[in-house]
């Protein structure tokens, strides 16, 4: 099955109350859409007044037709966040979404501005050297292009996006790896040019 995952990512206005509320009764009621395999949501562990959702949708057209029957939706929560970035990525095939979404937590490794051959030639290669070398605390993941949907509070993001998403048991275990003499550490050199820009954080994902 080829689905498509949407990538949200939210920052609280200040002094917000924990959990948000509005957007909690604001997600709640996306987990009930039609096609909706999975919503995961969460602070990030860099930033707790900022959030990132994930919505794994079975098709396109499931998508597009909450979004049609529910044009305001994201005003339902509005009151309650400042800035609002969303992804949405290609289908992904040859994968298994919930592999980084279902693992204790997960990076999310984003690339603006990329070069055309950035995914294959620099960011599979990375993703490659990091599975195989089977690193303590790994879970897994993947990469995959993303474009931008809608953004609030903030300018829209430069294409080409590519975004790494990878499992891990606890963010410990990944930062252990940019050690020197570390897998990642020793392959950063794949990721270092082919972007703009790059916007890397963590989060430990509650599944709604």
């Amino acid at each position: 099955m080829s689905e498509l995952i949407e990538l949200s990512t939210f920052h609280l206005k200040d002094d917000p109350p924990v959990p948000p509320p509005l957007v909690v009764s604001s997600l709640k009621f996306l987990s009930a859409a039609a096609g909706l395999i999975a919503l995961y949501w969460g602070p990030h562990i860099e930033s707790d007044t900022t959030y990132t959702y994930v919505a794994r949708w079975e098709t396109r057209a499931h998508k597009d037709t909450f979004y049609r029957d529910n044009p305001f939706w994201h005003d339902s929560f509005s009151a309650d966040v400042d800035t609002l970035s969303v992804l949405c990525s290609e289908p992904v095939e040859q994968q298994d979404p919930a592999v980084p979404f279902e693992a204790p937590c997960t990076e999310i490794f984003s690339s603006f501005g990329a070069e055309d051959d950035y995914l294959e030639s620099r960011l599979k290669p990375f993703v490659k050297a990091i599975t195989d070398a089977k690193p303590p605390g790994l879970v897994g993941g993947f990469p995959a292009e993303f474009h931008p949907t809608k953004h609030l509070g903030v300018r829209r993001p430069e294409s080409k996006i590519f975004v790494l998403l990878m499992g891990w048991n606890t963010k410990a275990d990944h930062d252990a790896q940019k050690e020197e003499g570390k897998v990642v550490s020793n392959n950063l050199h794949l990721i270092r040019s082919g972007r703009k820009s790059v916007h890397l954080y963590h989060v430990n994902f509650n599944k709604l």
